[in-house]
């Protein structure tokens, strides 16, 4: 990338109990947690920490309290935040509770 090239960037706010998708590309993309608590797949995100070497693949950060992620590169699609979205697991977690 020469110095005249800026990096796409985008800010998300992940509202709690819901997950921000993302496909990715041949592009590779960074992903930062700015505030909150999330993860991918089961990982958690450490705050202010860049994650990158995203390629070729599908992701989706999830998080229980909310938070605010920021995506660094260019997704093959515009990242979206699914409608509504409680996974099975969580489901189960809050019966278990009652």
């Amino acid at each position: 990338m020469s110095e005249d090239e800026v990096q796409q960037q985008q800010d998300y706010d992940i509202p709690k109990l819901h997950e921000l998708r993302i496909e990715i590309g041949n592009d590779p993309i960074s992903i930062i947690l700015l505030s909150g608590t999330a993860e991918i797949f089961g990982n958690e995100l450490i705050t202010k920490k860049e994650y990158d070497h995203f390629l070729n693949t599908s992701i989706a950060i999830f998080t229980f309290l909310g938070c605010c992620i920021k995506i660094i590169g260019t997704p093959c699609e515009i990242p979206y935040i699914p409608d509504n979205f409680i996974p099975k697991s969580i489901m189960q977690l809050i019966y278990m509770q009652h």
